[in-house]
């Protein structure tokens, strides 16, 4: 049973360390381009050394698996900023628990065996489905933002990459060892977002997409990146761990939707004002714990 916990507790863990990144965000306020990259720079600096400590993974699909993640990043991290900067932040953020639903797919189409373990358990898995459909409709309803079709067109590709990512971690950790699988795949998917930013952020017009190389060593964009280093590899290593753990990698994605619950914790300890619904913040915790037990193995 204490087995069964460990993904959502590291899960939950990375949704904590993910509000670490949108407070530093707030706080220093530099452009999100910029503190992806440097904070990437940060990164790959940090987990050269493991080259030395940790044995590679030796089986070709899993850098394949990463790499193509690694791209599906780059593009769905600069595709949302840009999306954001258009629509706004809570029309985003009411369009992303869609996420959770498709890597459900997403990973029944790259693993197809487990659709038996699904229908040999029609009530469990049923029970299971609500659940994570309960998981989207709270998430989404966190910020009252009206969603215009022509927003939620524009995410789909967005959302696609964000599941095909969690589906292809699952599958990269699969052809790995515990350990190596979930520093080997921080590692080298930096390695490939690194230049993807760069290539995009050199030759974009667009003033959120676009970066000036000089700026990279300003003392606000250095603290930033840091800070958000620090806070996305703590959220990373506490994600890879939970989806090498957890039996379905949409789990994974739903329990790391409730970082709005804990900003709102966190803006409550620090008496600063939100507009997130809370009701809805209680009926995603409610879910995400039913979630849990409905995987603990009796």
């Amino acid at each position: 049973m204490l087995a069964d916990l460990a993904w959502p507790i590291l899960s939950i863990l990375a949704a904590i360390f993910s509000c670490g990144c949108l407070l530093t965000s707030q706080f220093f306020k530099e452009g999100g381009q910029y503190l992806v990259l440097m904070s990437r720079i940060f990164t790959l600096f940090a987990f050269i050394p493991i080259l030395f400590f940790i044995p590679w993974p030796t089986d070709y699909r899993f850098y394949g698996a990463v790499i193509i993640t690694g791209i599906l990043v780059g593009y769905a991290d600069t595709n949302m900023m840009n999306l954001t900067a258009k629509y706004g932040g809570g029309v985003v953020s009411r369009v992303l628990p869609l996420v959770i639903l498709m890597t459900f797919v997403f990973w029944l189409m790259i693993k197809p065996s487990q659709i038996f373990d699904y229908l040999e358990r029609p009530l469990q898995s049923l029970l299971t489905l609500l659940t994570l459909s309960g998981c989207v409709f709270f998430s989404s309803n966190m910020r009252h933002c009206a969603v215009s079709f022509d927003a939620l067109k524009k995410m789909i590709p967005t959302l696609i990459c964000f599941a095909l990512n969690m589906a292809l971690a699952k599958y990269a950790f699969g052809y790995s060892s515990f350990h190596s699988g979930v520093y080997y795949y921080i590692l080298v998917q930096t390695a490939t977002v690194i230049p993807i930013m760069i290539l995009l952020g050199t030759t974009s017009k667009k003033p959120f997409l676009k970066i000036d190389i000089k700026k990279l060593s300003q003392r606000n964009i250095l603290a930033s990146g840091l800070l958000v280093s620090i806070f996305w590899i703590l959220s990373m290593i506490s994600k890879n761990y939970a989806n090498t753990l957890t039996p379905n990698p949409s789990y994974v994605a739903a329990l790391t939707m409730t970082v709005p619950v804990w900003m709102i914790v966190i803006y409550r300890i620090i008496d600063h004002k939100d507009q997130t619904d809370a009701k809805s913040g209680i009926g995603l915790m409610i879910c995400t714990i039913f979630l849990t037990l409905l995987t603990i193995k009796t």
